[in-house]
């Protein structure tokens, strides 16, 4: 008897709560969660909510980015979230019009209404769509897209890199739809949208390969190194292997001043007879290497080229050289002082700031906790190296990369080992005005951990564009199968 009484005050308890609001006729289960707003063009979306209680949905906690066009806001995609999810017996809808999970296009420049229906009940809000007027004081990031791969880049592509060009960004990339391979090279003018530059293939081989590396050289842009493995090209090149497991066949160079008609530089160019330890005279390969992945920067009038990886016993490891060239076509190595091992070091922070070029961390031979630096260098040069700290605020790390202008310096992302020897990838960006002296910066809650991304600076922004968010091997380069990240993020520079 006391067990079904104590039932019974539980249920007239709850019929109280359910019903204590005299102003509303509905179930409060019959409600609209959030509202996403993804403006035209663009892969970000933006989360409006309330709660129970109110009629008003707002994205005041994840404003629009300040530099989204307005004219983007005017054909933005709104999609809501319900309750008990859309296509049950629940359905939200906007002037009359169920929004399907595909959603709606909205004027999000201005509050509209959704509404909300289940049986004979439903509820009205209105959604305020607010956009910020900068980048908030104590943030430099912002969300540029999610995924450049559904803003024009080809759905297969598996890699990629990215510089600015002539007053626009140029993406290499190589794709592969498991039997054919493609290897495109895209422009945009914002850093969001991605148009496909037609360009011919050379007569003896196309444009690069896979980690093809883009550098501005002379007021050319330049494609250096790759590998072609992952199957047959447009143009009838078979993918390059050796005894049946991949290989880079050639080293290429090529190069263009229009960002379309290329030139080829250095492919398949053999380097300087050399000497063997016996002083027998030996062909020194090539110069450089046949690799991918490389190191490399413009700087004082010559273009400068470091590691690299090559594919031995199928798979790739690190090749350890150190070039400069003048004319972008004849590289020769580099000597640099002794005791300095910058020339051995792979996924260092190689870059140009303050008049000096730099070499931040990265490792030696493959990742162990006796082989990754931490050390700071610098060169006026190219080969008289200073040390400018025996150690980085951040520790020991590899796979980051720098943005810099004139003023300030940002170190994006990189991977390092744990107390444990656990490979760690780096969820935090350091800034800093001497290149000694590095800190972490507020990077918002949308940033996503990352290792060799590939930036540039356009527009007076510096431009992040995607990376690893997985853990390297045992040499650091990426697999075969590693797929990295699409996304894009601007940041201010200050």
């Amino acid at each position: 008897m006391r067990k079904n009484l104590i039932y019974c005050i539980i249920t007239m308890l709850s019929i109280g709560f359910w019903s204590c609001d005299d102003d509303e006729n509905y179930d409060p289960a019959v409600a609209i969660k959030s509202v996403s707003i993804v403006p035209y063009n663009n892969t970000v979306d933006y989360l409006c909510t309330g709660n129970y209680n109110s009629s008003v949905l707002s994205n005041e906690n994840d404003k629009v980015a300040f530099d989204v066009n307005k004219e983007d806001l005017k054909k933005a995609t709104m999609t809501a979230t319900t309750t008990l999810g859309l296509g049950s017996d629940i359905n939200a809808y906007y002037n009359g019009e169920v929004i399907g999970e595909k959603g709606v296009i909205v004027d999000a420049t201005q509050p509209f209404q959704v509404e909300v229906r289940r049986d004979n009940q439903s509820r009205v809000y209105t959604v305020k769509v607010e956009q910020a007027t900068s980048l908030p004081e104590n943030e430099h990031l912002v969300i540029k897209s999610t995924n450049m791969r559904k803003v024009g880049l080809d759905p297969n592509t598996y890699s990629y890199d990215v510089v600015s060009f002539k007053d626009k960004l140029y993406c290499f990339t190589s794709a592969t739809n498991g039997v054919t391979a493609d290897y495109r090279i895209f422009s945009s003018e914002d850093g969001v949208v991605w148009n496909e530059v037609n360009y011919g293939p050379d007569a003896l081989q196309a444009v690069g390969g896979s980690g093809t590396k883009l550098v501005v050289y002379n007021n050319r842009l330049y494609a250096l190194g790759g590998a072609r493995i992952k199957g047959t090209d447009k143009w009838g090149n078979a993918p390059e292997t050796n005894w049946g497991m991949a290989n880079i066949a050639y080293w290429r160079s090529f190069s263009t001043d229009d960002g379309k008609t290329f030139q080829c530089d250095t492919i398949g160019t053999k380097g300087e007879w050399g000497t063997s330890w016996d002083g027998s005279p030996i062909w020194n390969n090539f110069k450089p290497y046949a690799v991918t992945n490389v190191d490399a920067l413009a700087f004082n009038g010559k273009m400068y080229l470091k590691g690299g990886s090559y594919y031995g016993f199928g798979m790739l490891q690190n090749y350890t050289q150190y070039l400069e060239c003048e004319d972008g076509t004849n590289w020769k190595k580099v000597t640099i002082n002794d005791g300095v091992n910058i020339n051995r070091r792979a996924q260092d922070a190689f870059f140009v700031f303050k008049g000096k070029m730099w070499s931040i961390g990265g490792f030696t031979n493959w990742i162990g906790s006796n082989n990754v630096q931490s050390s700071i260098y610098s060169s006026t040069d190219g080969k008289n190296w200073i040390l400018e700290a025996e150690s980085a605020a951040f520790g020991k790390m590899w796979g980051m990369k720098v943005i810099a202008n004139e003023n300030v310096a940002y170190m994006i992302g990189g991977e390092y080992l744990d107390e444990n020897g656990m490979h760690v990838v780096s969820d935090k960006v350091y800034r800093s005005t001497d290149g000694i002296n590095w800190e972490a910066v507020n990077t918002g809650a949308k940033y996503v951990a990352r290792r060799c991304p590939s930036v540039t600076i356009f527009n007076g922004y510096g431009y992040i564009f995607g990376g690893y968010s997985t853990i390297s091997g045992s040499y650091g380069a990426a697999g075969d199968n590693d797929i990295p990240l699409f996304d894009t993020y601007m940041l201010e520079l200050k």
